[in-house]
Formats: C-alpha cells, sequence, structure tokens
C-alpha cells in the first residue's frame, strides 16, 4: 500500500521571503504570505499541486518535513496497519 503524501494539506513550506510552497522540495511557488494563506489554500495552483501529488508527479521526495505529517494521518486509511489493528 502506497500512503500518499500530505503535502499542502498539513503542511507549507515558508520561505523566508514568505512565498509559500507544497513542501521544501519542490520548487512550485503556490502563492505568498500576503496574499493571505487561506486565500492560497483555496487557490486553483494548490488545487493543482494536490493533484500532482496525488497522482506522483511532484518529486516524491518522502523526506521527514513530509514523511512524519503523512504517517500520522495515514492512520484513518483503509488497508493501513495502524487502521487494522484498530478495526479488529
Amino acid at each position: 500500500m502506497v500512503i500518499p503524501c500530505q503535502a499542502s494539506r498539513n503542511s507549507l513550506y515558508l520561505d523566508p521571503y514568505g512565498n509559500l510552497y507544497p513542501c521544501i522540495v519542490w520548487d512550485r511557488r503556490l502563492g505568498h504570505v500576503r496574499d493571505g494563506v487561506k486565500n492560497v489554500l483555496s487557490s486553483d495552483g494548490v488545487a493543482g499541486a494536490r493533484k500532482l501529488i496525488d497522482s506522483g508527479k511532484c518529486p516524491v521526495c518522502w523526506n521527514a518535513c513530509e514523511v512524519i505529517p503523512t504517517l500520522l494521518t495515514s492512520w484513518r486509511m483503509p488497508g493501513c496497519v495502524m487502521w487494522s489493528l484498530l478495526h479488529r
């Protein structure tokens, strides 16, 4: 079972200039903090990035910044080890 990355869902990367990215590895600018984080999260750019992440067309880095939040939320997925243990 592949656990899908949660980049741009659980977290965003904020660079020193205020630019927001899905994660620290992917150089796909989503917006700027001055645009309002709520506005950025509801933008077409974030929706497009999430589609690419879901289809595996992102850098597929699996770095600690993304793997920990992803694993913490994956227990809800049917088929995941933790889900299986909780639903015996």
